[in-house]
């Protein structure tokens, strides 16, 4: 199963679902595909919270050595563009230029299943995590490829109950299994919080005090995946089926 995380900066690939996606690399089979979509929304060196004798841009060379500590099988960041730069402005043909760039660059002829930003642009709601969303939304409908995204909060669904037992493969734990609606589902994992810490203090460059101050996910152990219907059977079908049942609990 290819699994391919699609994000707006170097080092969202950590702070979000790492956890998770480390764990899951593990697997037989699984391979994580990440792309960094950074140049084609804004020019990469704008980020003013950096560590003292750092600059923004040394991220690129962070971002690689980050997704190697997370046993991710191929990587790209989008670095420069020949596309006329305006800062996070939705151009679609612009954004759909550089993400097959980067696919032909990572080397992936298909992939099961894409992971991105939340619809509202996740813990500090920003706009380049909003524009990959809808993005990566509109590009899975068009080519039916199921569509996931990580959230750390829970969005305002429903969420019944699917798990009547606890689940876990290695150290990855299946925490819950909801049902949304006929269309969503999340899963909330419990993965590996060392390997996110070990991988975020590689971003040398990054301001992590603030940082840690700034998002409670660069210290949270769960990542919680809003999946669609075509997401839900890739779950299933391909990782699901290879956790195993601790205890069953009678409701």
């Amino acid at each position: 199963m290819n699994i391919l995380l699609v994000v707006a900066h170097p080092d969202d690939e950590v702070i979000w679902c790492s956890s998770t996606l480390h764990e899951l690399s593990k697997l037989d089979g699984i391979k994580i595909f990440v792309i960094c979509l950074w140049a084609a929304l804004e020019k990469p060196g704008s980020m003013q919270s950096v560590a003292k004798g750092y600059k923004d841009i040394d991220r690129k060379d962070q971002f690689y050595k980050a997704c190697k500590e997370l046993n991710f099988h191929k990587y790209c960041l989008v670095f420069e563009t020949n596309s006329p730069f305006t800062s996070f402005s939705f151009n679609e043909n612009t954004m759909k230029h550089e993400f097959i760039n980067a696919l032909k660059n990572i080397e992936i002829e298909r992939f099961d299943l894409l992971i991105t930003h939340s619809p509202y642009g996740d813990e500090r709601q920003h706009i380049g995590h909003k524009i990959v969303h809808r993005f990566c939304k509109n590009y899975c409908s068009a080519n039916h490829i199921a569509f996931s995204f990580f959230s750390p909060i829970l969005l305002n669904y429903s969420h019944k109950p699917l798990l009547t037992s606890t689940l876990r493969v290695n150290e990855l734990h299946l925490i819950s299994y909801l049902k949304c609606d006929e269309e969503m589902y999340c899963l909330i994992f419990q993965g590996n919080l060392g390997i996110k810490r070990k991988a975020i203090n590689i971003y040398k460059a990054i301001d992590l005090p603030l940082h840690f101050k700034q998002y409670t996910s660069m210290t949270r152990v769960t990542d919680l995946i809003y999946i669609d219907r075509m997401a839900k059977v890739a779950f299933e079908t391909n990782i699901l089926k290879r956790f195993t049942t601790i205890s069953e609990i009678s409701l």
